[in-house]
């Protein structure tokens, strides 16, 4: 039979894969790190500065918040910083995209959601703050373990928008290049076989 194990060891449970051992949250921060310099390498590729920049911004945050994840959660006041902690960074990534936002007004769309998925973080991280110290419930709990790492995918879906518009456009145009081509190509055709009969 299996056995039962009480939520602090659920929570301390770890992955081993061929000597490699790693938290299950560690995955979660992981992709969040990798899918933005995805995005960042799709930037420099084609050369978008002003969407480079936000991106850096936002691969700068998620680097950071892995890295001091471990200190966070291990400080002796852990329980009363980490929700403030998370944020107040949050906050600060919010206002330097404002910041971006109204120096590139080309990014005013792709900031502005950004921007809303930032906010959602900070009430998520908020309401669970007050529900766990406050009127020590769990009702947030799942929200919490869900909606966070749901904002990390709609700012990785938000910075990746504008390349998919743009390749898009730019099969658009080729598609067309290509129909104006061949339909110059048919006319020839014709005006040739019209002027041989």
């Amino acid at each position: 039979m299996g056995q039962n194990l009480t939520t602090t060891q659920v929570k301390k449970k770890r992955i081993d894969l061929d000597g490699i051992s790693f938290h299950l949250s560690n995955i979660l921060e992981s992709s969040s790190v990798i899918g933005l310099s995805v995005v960042l390498c799709i930037y420099i590729i084609l050369k978008d500065k002003q969407l480079l920049k936000l991106t850096a911004i936002c691969l700068t945050v998620a680097v950071f918040a892995v890295i001091a994840k471990p200190y966070i959660f291990q400080a002796s006041l852990a329980k009363y910083i980490w929700y403030p902690a998370w944020m107040v960074l949050a906050y600060g990534q919010m206002v330097i995209v404002y910041l971006i936002m109204k120096r590139h007004p080309r990014l005013t769309s792709t900031c502005k959601t950004i921007i809303v998925a930032l906010l959602i973080e900070i009430w998520i991280s908020l309401a669970r703050f007050i529900e766990r110290h406050f009127f020590e419930t769990s009702i947030t709990k799942a929200l919490y373990a869900i909606g966070i790492p749901s904002v990390a995918a709609v700012i990785i879906f938000a910075l990746l928008l504008p390349a998919i518009s743009a390749c898009t456009q730019w099969l658009y145009y080729k598609y067309q290049n290509r129909k104006k081509r061949d339909n110059a190509n048919i006319n020839d055709c014709n005006r040739a076989h019209s002027s041989a009969s």
